[in-house]
């Protein structure tokens, strides 16, 4: 049963035991430098290390790529024996953190139960007791802690601290997955950069949301924010540390505008557990740019900030799919009702051509004359172009190619605008909708079939994200007769692998499909006739620590376009294997093939796996 719940295999014949592969290292003053290293298996270890059952314990656990040796770890470790005497727990489980993130989000569970049996072993064994014992975890360190909570066999934890939990791959109405007000007495989150890789909402009893949440002063990327937590922490627990006041805010809706003032409710962030009457909600603190971060008497000042991310994504590749848009309400509770989409009434069809370049002729189902009035030519090749999640008329995917393709000739450009569906701020309900979408697509299709002749066989379907998986049902709609469909980046969240509605090589006579941000945002998978993997298909140079994958994901529109009107061309190089992908390392098979382009690869293209580089900036093609 054990192996049952603490061993996870995804993908690949790959697999991660918790109960093998954790290993807990214990520091106390007496050893801090020279851990002892055990494993759930061999607790009684600690019988014969530097243990003292006289001191209270801490339990530190790591985020996503990060192991015992991280400033989570050692920082923590030493602040807290730095200010007393602790037994001080760090939670290695590298082997699983160092995987992809949504595999190591999916480890979060197992990795807590084995948390959990070995605070229940210590508690069985008079080593400690359950009111001593506090847990500190860091992104998705603080969902494992939460885990580890609800997960306990004897009484419930006294504190559990989250440092800026990870926000990708955790459900708002799933609390048994993630950290929640349920897994301890009290749980006390901070909040450091929930714009992108930390949890938006408030999880804790007492949710600190350091300069509002969003970006830390003196930070310039997101990693550097989401980190802050840590170092915040640790300065709290210093014995010279001014501390952390924290404002009363009413509620979470004042974080996001940023106007707490209720000073008359105050709360000090962090630092050992002893404010016996601190009053339940949300509050936020005011912080320096550097070290001392502290202030001494903080006020909340509202700061206008340029928030380049108006979205964070949280989901897994399993279908456990959440993602937030800053520009809408952020519902808390349960529900998530879904906007009212009527596919044939509100997917739009708009028309662009070198006589309306700018102006769209908009095109109706169930509308006819909308078709036959419109400036359609079926002597020029057509392109339908499809955006995705959030995604409207003015997306980049849009505009951009809009203006290469009428730069090289005329063609019919027909946007596909769903954006009453797309805008959802709950992901899955319109990821739900790519089948439907499709639908009035097709219709419009055989409309223009009907009424000019359109020539299906030479259309080309573009879409990004989840407009890739539109464009693919599109396809599955006209039962495979369109020409080509060029996918890029397909979306990866809620997508399993062999989902019967994601785009797939049999969709079109031709499937090319531009993989950018594989594994996190985007398809990993080959899943076309071709598959190209510009700089092995899952980070992007230029793109800095793009932790979200935000940038990477953006750049197979720009790779596409570029490669409409680019000279040299992207031009990629045939591998033996996907195995080679994975591996970093292309075995050249002597065959090339072009990526994108205009005229679009059809049916007779070389297929297989390709590589390619790119540059770090336009142009990205390198010349050949």
């Amino acid at each position: 049963a054990d192996s049952d719940l603490n061993e996870v295999r995804i993908g690949f014949g790959t697999s991660f035991s918790a109960r093998r592969d954790v290993r807990f290292h214990l520091y106390t003053p007496l050893n801090r430098a020279d851990a002892h290293v055990f494993s759930i298996d061999t607790v009684d270890t600690l019988m014969r290390s530097f243990y003292n059952s006289s001191h209270p314990v801490r339990i530190i656990i790591h985020g996503w790529f990060n192991n015992a040796t991280s400033l989570v770890i050692q920082g923590i470790k030493d602040a807290y024996l730095d200010a007393g005497d602790y037994n001080v727990i760090g939670v290695d489980w590298g082997v699983g953190a160092g995987e992809s993130y949504f595999r190591a989000a999916q480890y979060t569970i197992a990795v807590g139960l084995v948390v959990a049996d070995l605070i229940n072993q210590l508690v069985r064994s008079n080593m400690t007791d359950v009111d001593r014992l506090y847990l500190v975890g860091h992104s998705l360190g603080a969902h494992i802690a939460g885990n580890a909570g609800h997960s306990l066999k004897t009484q419930q934890l006294q504190v559990i601290y989250g440092l800026d939990p990870a926000s990708i791959n955790f459900f708002q109405d799933e609390p048994d997955s993630r950290l929640s007000p349920d897994d301890a007495a009290y749980v006390e989150v901070i909040h450091t950069n929930t714009q992108l890789s930390g949890y938006p909402a408030p999880l804790g009893h007492v949710d600190f949301y350091m300069n509002y949440g969003r970006k830390q002063p003196g930070c310039k990327t997101d990693v550097c924010s989401h980190g802050r937590s840590t170092e915040y922490f640790i300065e709290s627990l210093t014995k010279t540390t001014r501390g952390f006041w924290g404002v009363g805010c009413t509620d979470y809706n004042e974080i996001r505008q940023r106007s707490c003032y209720n000073i008359k409710q105050q709360a000090l962030m962090g630092g050992e557990f002893r404010q016996k009457n601190v009053t339940a909600g949300v509050y936020t603190v005011e912080t320096m740019s550097e070290t001392p971060f502290a202030i001494v008497c903080a006020s909340p000042l509202l700061r206008e900030e340029d928030d380049k991310h108006e979205w964070h994504v949280a989901a897994d590749e399993n279908g456990n799919m959440r993602l937030v848009s800053y520009t809408m309400p952020y519902q808390l509770d349960g529900e998530k009702p879904r906007r009212e989409f009527v596919p044939e009434r509100d997917t739009r069809f708009l028309l662009y051509t070198l006589d309306n370049p700018e102006e769209p002729h908009e095109m109706r189902n169930g509308v006819l004359e909308s078709v036959l009035t419109s400036p359609f030519n079926p002597n020029n090749p057509t392109r339908v172009i499809v955006h995705g999640w959030l995604g409207s008329q003015n997306s980049e995917i849009n505009r951009l190619t809009r203006s290469a393709l009428f730069f090289t000739g005329n063609y019919n450009v027909i946007f596909v605008d769903w954006n009453v569906g797309a805008r959802d701020e709950f992901y899955p309900n319109s990821r739900e909708l790519v089948y439907a979408v499709a639908a009035a697509t097709s219709n419009m299709l055989d409309y223009l079939g009907r009424y000019f002749e359109l020539n299906k066989h030479e259309l080309v379907v573009v879409g990004h994200s989840l407009g890739a998986h539109v464009a693919g049902n599109i396809g599955k709609w006209q039962n495979g007769q369109i020409g080509t469909i060029i996918g890029l980046d397909p979306a990866l969240p809620f997508f399993a692998g062999n989902a019967p509605d994601r785009i797939m090589a049999s969709d079109a006579h031709y499937v090319e499909i531009i993989h950018t941000n594989g594994g996190v945002l985007g398809f990993m998978d080959p899943i076309g006739d071709a598959d190209f993997y510009p700089n092995f298909g899952r980070i992007q140079p230029g793109c800095g620590a793009d932790v979200g994958g935000s940038c990477a994901h953006a750049r197979a529109v720009r790779f596409y376009v570029e490669s409409v009107v680019s000279r040299h061309g992207f031009v990629g190089r045939q591998c033996e294997s996907f195995q080679n992908i994975r591996d970093g390392r292309c075995v050249e098979t002597g065959v090339t093939s072009r990526m994108g382009g205009e005229p679009a690869n059809a049916d007779g293209a070389p297929t297989g796996i390709f590589f390619l580089e790119t540059a770090s900036s336009f142009p990205f093609a390198i010349g050949c």
